[in-house]
């Protein structure tokens, strides 16, 4: 279990918690190796603890912040999204209109939700992402007079929001699909060079 005191709210304290069964799931997805270039995956960060280092302090604030808003809501569900300025990871989602129905198949992210997926045969590589999301419960225990916070998830990207109903927005894309590389990006730098010149060379 990760546990850690990240500051006071009123005098009480406001603790970080991410349970033992959390971790595990997360490192199935989330934390499986910096080196591996799979969509959901992180490659900043080899551990949540890694990630908590360099998060934390901001990501504290956000939350003891959301608690100062409403104090008197005891219990609640959040959910905060972070653009850290580099790349922290892949992606396992992207927007919608950047896919052609012939590059999609159907797909459930849970028993709730009906979404579309990116075909792992279609090429097209997880997009690489400065954004990163948090989920979290915030509960207020009486007893201790402290605010505990429980991870419920983390992933690279966007915030997606939760998930039910039918997705349209948005497609997935599966744990074990590449995620694209440096070389990706130089090649899309190398095609911007390309384009810049060729607009030049025409007046």
């Amino acid at each position: 279990m990760f546990r850690r005191v990240i500051g006071l709210v009123k005098g009480e304290r406001v603790i970080f918690v991410m349970k033992t069964a959390t971790g595990d799931r997360l490192r199935k997805t989330c934390f499986r190796g910096q080196d591996v270039a799979k969509a959901g995956n992180f490659t900043a960060w080899e551990s949540f603890s890694d990630l908590a280092n360099d998060v934390l302090p901001v990501l504290g604030d956000k939350i003891k912040e959301r608690i100062e808003e409403a104090p008197s809501k005891r219990r609640s569900t959040a959910r905060f999204e972070l653009e850290l300025g580099h790349r922290v990871g892949w992606s396992s989602t992207d927007a919608r209109t950047e896919y052609g129905d012939h590059e999609l198949e159907p797909f459930k992210p849970n028993q709730r939700t009906n979404a579309m997926r990116v075909r792992r045969d279609s090429g097209l590589m997880a997009p690489a992402t400065s954004f990163m999301t948090f989920v979290c419960e915030i509960r207020h225990h009486e007893d201790t007079r402290d605010w505990m916070v429980f991870v419920h998830s983390v992933y690279p990207g966007q915030d997606v929001g939760s998930l039910q109903g039918n997705i349209r927005d948005v497609v997935f894309f599966d744990w074990e699909h590449p995620g694209e590389s440096d070389l990706d990006d130089a090649e899309d730098d190398d095609s911007e060079f390309e384009d810049a010149a060729t607009t030049q060379s025409a007046f």
